[in-house]
């Protein structure tokens, strides 16, 4: 939150409300987090499925008409 934002809150919020916002936000930093650290997970799944994909023999289908 920039300062002035945080100042403005502060000064012209009644307590129940600073209590409320300030609780929000910091229940809403902890989903943040937690959904970061879930798509570093994600992207380390896919990274590792892409890599075990290209590591795989082509195979080569010849059909001749004999």
């Amino acid at each position: 939150m920039s300062k002035i934002k945080q100042w403005f809150l502060y000064k012209y919020l009644p307590a129940y409300c600073k209590e409320s916002l300030t609780e929000e936000n910091e229940q809403l930093r902890k989903r943040v987090q937690e959904l970061i650290s879930e798509k570093k997970e994600l992207e380390s799944y896919i990274k590792g499925m892409q890599r075990g994909l290209r590591a795989v023999k082509k195979i080569q289908i010849v059909n001749r008409g004999d």
